[in-house]
């Protein structure tokens, strides 16, 4: 008991005062010290522990656009990439002889390299005694008879990118289009005609004089370059001539047997359920 003042002192207290006397003061650190004596002039310090206050509402605000606009291109990114088609390549067994692609002949037996050219808009000619196909897995195929060139086409993709252009050169060049083509459209054009493809078998002839499109199955439209497409049922062929004359006629009997064994040995897997495209 202490007289007086009526505190309870514990027998002990007086040691830890003394002891708790000869600490030493604690060194601040320049940074520390600097950042305190700033906030206490300007009148910003804070008790310890508080929290600084987030940002003015204006820049989050103004920050929120810059990530939703990273995701969305983000997701595009992801979108092109899972959207991809597939690759061009040579349908086997290959025969024997060259392919021209580009300005590089490229022997059959060496099918990786040639694949690995075969890209949108390459040239490719085929000037063998038999017919070389290429293949876009199950969705389209393309045909090159002796002596027949064209611009190759990009496959069509999954869901973007489902519209297709050719270009015919020389010769003739038959297409035919699985079920998985269905809403897709190749656009093929020569120097004289355009046609439009959307899910059939067909054969483009080009020569100096005209172009001729030739229906084994399905449909397709053709008109001159600057004029307008009309369709072209199964079962015929249209001829458009340079000097503008149109002629419609039935499909020769050996161009009839050539397309239908294309459609048969390419797709036979379509050919269930009447054809459907």
């Amino acid at each position: 008991m202490s007289a007086g003042n009526g505190d309870i002192k514990r027998p002990d207290e007086p040691r830890l005062q003394v002891a708790v006397s000869r600490l030493a003061d604690p060194e601040a650190r320049d940074a520390f010290a600097s950042r305190l004596k700033r906030e206490f002039v300007a009148g910003t310090l804070q008790p310890a522990g508080r929290r600084a206050a987030p940002g003015p509402v204006w820049r989050r605000r103004l920050a929120l656009p810059g990530l939703v606009a990273a995701a969305a291109v983000a997701a595009l990114l992801a979108l092109f990439v899972l959207d991809q088609g597939p690759r061009w390549q040579v349908m086997s067994p290959a025969p024997a002889g060259e392919l021209l692609v580009g300005e590089t002949r490229m022997p059959l037996t060496d099918v990786a390299a040639i694949e690995a050219q075969l890209r949108p808009g390459v040239r490719v000619a085929w000037e063998d005694t038999t017919a070389v196909t290429l293949l876009a897995q199950d969705q389209l195929a393309i045909q090159l008879s002796p002596e027949s060139a064209l611009r190759l086409p990009a496959t069509p993709g999954r869901w973007l990118r489902r519209n297709l252009q050719a270009h015919v050169l020389s010769g003739e060049v038959r297409f035919t289009s699985a079920p998985a083509f269905r809403g897709a459209q190749l656009l093929i054009t020569t120097d004289t005609a355009r046609i439009e493809m959307t899910g059939t078998t067909i054969a483009v002839i080009e020569t100096a004089e005209m172009t001729c499109v030739c229906v084994y199955e399905g449909s397709a439209r053709i008109g001159p370059l600057e004029g307008a497409l009309e369709r072209v049922p199964p079962g015929k062929r249209k001829i458009i001539y340079r000097d503008g004359r149109q002629v419609l006629q039935d499909i020769f009997p050996m161009e009839r047997m050539k397309l239908q064994m294309l459609d048969e040995a390419i797709f036979p897997d379509s050919l269930a359920g009447g054809r459907s495209r």
